[in-house]
């Protein structure tokens, strides 16, 4: 038997397939996946993709059981709109479809209650109470919110070094640093950067290394944006804390932005402010928690024997 794992995301979609021993045989990615950003047509195919590449990788035509974790469909009609657009395709003899946050939650607690924070080109917070209700906070899109993610951080960046160049905030490094990355030399050159490439979301989400170099650097004006974003994130964390009645809940991180120990260090220390201590890195990578979330809909005991390649 073998058992796929999708973590179908804004940025890649990532697979994995695991024997019936729980061992990785193998990993294969392909393109983004979250369907409000790059439609549902597009995310189906990024899925297959992966899933394609990872099969002929070893030698298989189909896998058992597939578990998908997509972003972008927190509501009960994305998701339905996008397993009518699965169905169109034989992945597997049984399939399991929800958002990226269960999966989340499978991949850094093991399935477990408490809470994820995921701050990756977007953001969002879910939380599994001990009663098993399933909580989120965040997660509003680059438009409405993403606070802390890659692309907040990425974009309000931007903003700030506009600004500074017309006098409406201090001077700040970030200009040069935002410079660098997009390689442009004349400001200007954001307008069609932004406007004419529809909002380039993974341009921009790149930015954050630099972002939080600056801050290293004690530029006002990058501490400022950064701790403004951590700040919403942990808001979200109390938020989640309150309607479970219980701080002493662990809270495990996720997503790019959280490699960056700079930012991880913050955002630890603002959750020390409001008294939640238990914090903790994931338990797996995202592909392995779609393998548990499959397995526990499936009714089927895994223990994954390695996480790694």
């Amino acid at each position: 038997m073998f058992i796929a794992g999708i973590d179908a995301g804004g940025t890649s979609t990532k697979c994995v397939i695991v024997d019936q021993s729980g061992k990785c045989m193998i990993r294969a990615e392909a393109g983004p996946a979250n369907p409000q950003l790059v439609g549902f047509k597009q995310a189906v195919e990024s899925v297959k993709e992966s899933l394609n590449r990872a099969c002929t990788g070893i030698g298989l035509d189909r896998v058992d059981i597939l578990g998908i974790g997509i972003a972008g469909v927190g509501r009960s009609e994305d998701i339905k709109l996008t397993r009518d657009h699965l169905d169109s395709f034989f992945l597997a003899e049984e399939v399991y479809l929800s958002n990226d946050g269960l999966i989340s939650l499978y991949r850094a607690l093991a399935g477990e209650n408490g809470i994820v924070v995921t701050a990756g080109t977007g953001s969002i917070v879910y939380g599994l109470s001990e009663m098993g209700n399933l909580e989120r906070a965040g997660g509003w899109g680059p438009l409405l919110g993403d606070e802390g993610s890659g692309f907040y951080l990425g974009l309000e960046a931007i903003k700030a070094v506009i600004r500074s160049s017309e006098n409406r905030e201090a001077n700040t490094i970030l200009t040069e640093i935002i410079k660098d990355e997009l390689a442009i030399t004349d400001l200007f050159e954001l307008i069609p950067f932004v406007y004419q490439d529809k909002l380039p979301r993974h341009q921009i989400a790149r930015l954050p290394p630099g972002v939080l170099r600056a801050v290293g650097q004690g530029d006002t004006v990058a501490v400022e944006i950064v701790n403004k974003g951590i700040q919403q994130l942990v808001l979200q964390v109390v938020e989640l804390t309150t309607r479970f009645g219980n701080k002493e809940l662990t809270v495990a991180v996720n997503g790019g932005v959280f490699k960056n120990k700079l930012f991880y260090n913050i955002f630890k220390e603002m959750l020390h402010k409001y008294g939640i201590y238990n914090l903790r890195l994931p338990v797996y990578q995202s592909d392995i928690g779609a393998v548990l979330y499959a397995c526990a809909e499936a009714g089927i005991e895994l223990k994954i024997s390695n996480s790694t390649l």
